[in-house]
């Protein structure tokens, strides 16, 4: 299993319209090849703070899906619907092989 773990800050009065893009987002996600689980946490001492994670059969799966439009749509919104983000992409035994990148 393969997954893909995004934590970002939400700008302000953001908050709706990323619900939204994420909810719309996640039918998308769900059509696609490998894809098995979505979650969505929200911080309870911090509001703004939002963790999303996506799990994938295969590392070849995960990394099509990193590839595909609805990946796109994504980190188009994360850009302009938060202040920070970083994405943590683990594949496989994520002991072994853990990749961070920073929007």
């Amino acid at each position: 299993m393969s997954t893909i773990t995004i934590t970002l800050r939400i700008l302000q009065g953001k908050k709706k319209e990323f619900l939204q893009t994420v909810r719309a987002l996640h039918e998308d996600m769900k059509r696609e090849k490998g894809f098995m689980k979505f979650t969505i946490f929200q911080e309870v001492n911090d509001p703004d703070v939002f963790h999303l994670t996506e799990e994938w059969n295969t590392s070849d799966n995960l990394e099509m899906f990193t590839k595909s439009e609805t990946f796109s749509v994504l980190l188009g919104a994360l850009k302009v619907l938060c202040k920070e983000t970083e994405i943590r992409y683990q594949i496989g035994d994520a002991r072994k092989d853990t990749k961070v990148l920073k929007l």
